[in-house]
């Protein structure tokens, strides 16, 4: 085993500061022994990718919060805990500093999993010169919200529940609110998401909410379990199947997509290029026109109750009890360090990657230059005979003011820089 170490300097956070990395060992092509294990890897300066960050996920939170956590989200700039503490959900607001408010959420339900979404209302659409952005985070299945704009922190019961469905799931997609319940797929009207009224024979237009029973075809049956947006479309999830939106506005349309899907909304996620998700088995990557299993190099027999966020082009993983990053542009996996106690819960915040542990604390992924670090057994996983590295490389793309700095210590000791 051979390790490499590097301290990476830059005047500022800057895009146009990269480095990669390039391992190329030598494979083993004796009987019994794996072959494929050439892969190329990548790092940037957060210290990421196939390199583990020095030091820790960064804690953002100054006071450890009550209860048990359950999940976080980001809106407004605000990140949000959800938190359960005798049969009650409550909901924590992180504020300037690491200082945190609560304030109650439910007593119902307290088991269930809650679907945050934030929208963006824009109010006196019919007058736009005069019109305001309104921001709210919505709360399913409790059809509740938090006005993102007040001074004051609470949680209100959404206008006229009683015509909201209870949906379980929801996702911001041309904007509408999309969510799914059981077999059936919901969009509120155009710009408003307590807004679920369909069309009648007296009034059928574009902006009218609309709803749909999803027809089970012979390899399609079940409830929805996730949705999320991927290439400017909604994508609606089952255990093993996949739905996509057509249209872009009312009267939406649902077509088949193909037989993958997931059985669990917390590991669905999507990037630019990329949508994430795990199956029962398997992880994949699905880029719009083909599905592909990226997790076999963890080596695990299950991702049930897998928990899965993407944040810039990287995907977080906390499966197995280890929390892992996927870099499409590297191929492959790196492992992150988890606080103790480990993670509860994690959800993207722009480029970084948010992760709740499970003291009460809230922690980041590093945003700023600094050291990393990695080892060259992270290549062959669950391998008895390793490939035998026979080339290392390192470039990199500096701004002006920056320098880099590395040295590879090998098994016996004695670092080379």
């Amino acid at each position: 085993m051979s390790r490499l170490h590097g301290e990476l300097s830059l005047p500022t956070p800057r895009r146009e500061s990269r480095v990669s990395l390039t391992l190329q060992p030598t494979l083993d092509r004796r009987p019994g022994a794996a072959a494929g294990l050439a892969r190329s890897c990548g790092i940037d300066p957060a210290g990421e990718g196939v390199l583990r960050p020095l030091p820790a996920l960064r804690k953002i939170t100054t006071e450890s919060m009550p209860g048990t956590p359950l999940a976080l989200t980001v809106a407004g700039g605000r990140v949000f805990v959800l938190l359960r503490q005798s049969g009650v959900l409550y909901l924590a607001r992180v504020e300037a500093g690491g200082a945190y408010s609560l304030t109650t959420l439910s007593n119902a339900e307290p088991d269930a999993p809650r679907s945050f979404v934030a929208f963006n209302k824009y109010e006196y659409p019919d007058n736009p010169l005069s019109g305001s952005v309104r921001h709210l985070l919505l709360i399913y299945p409790d059809r509740k919200y938090v006005d993102l704009d007040a001074d004051n922190f609470s949680v209100e019961n959404m206008p006229y529940p009683g015509g909201i469905p209870k949906i379980r799931v929801a996702c911001v997609h041309a904007s509408r609110l999309f969510g799914v319940a059981g077999d059936r797929v919901f969009a509120s009207a155009y710009n408003d998401p307590f807004d679920f009224n369909l069309d009648t024979a007296g009034d059928i237009g574009a902006a009218n909410a609309w709803a749909s029973i999803v027809q089970a075809n012979a390899r399609a049956g079940g409830a929805f379990t996730a949705l999320s947006v991927f290439a400017s479309h909604v994508h609606l999830m089952k255990a093993d199947f996949c739905h996509i939106v057509n249209n872009t506005k009312n009267p939406f349309r649902v077509a088949d997509l193909g037989a993958f899907g997931t059985p669990d909304p917390n590991t669905l996620a999507a990037t630019d290029r990329y949508l994430f998700f795990a199956g029962e088995t398997a992880l994949y990557a699905y880029n719009g026109e083909s599905v592909r299993d990226i997790g076999a190099p963890l080596g695990l027999s299950s991702f049930a109750g897998a928990k899965g966020a993407a944040a810039g082009e990287k995907y977080y993983l906390l499966a197995g009890g280890d929390l892992y990053v996927y870099s499409p542009a590297a191929g492959g996996f790196g492992t992150l360090p988890q606080p103790d106690g480990g993670i509860a819960a994690l959800a993207p915040a722009g480029e970084r990657c948010l992760f709740l542990g499970a003291d009460g604390h809230v922690y980041e992924s590093g945003t700023t230059p600094g050291a990393w670090e990695g080892e060259t057994e992270d290549l062959p996983f669950g391998v008895d005979a390793p490939a035998r590295l026979s080339r290392l490389s390192l470039s990199a793309t500096l701004a002006p003011g920056s320098s880099v700095s590395v040295s590879l210590v090998g098994q016996g000791g004695g670092a080379h820089p």
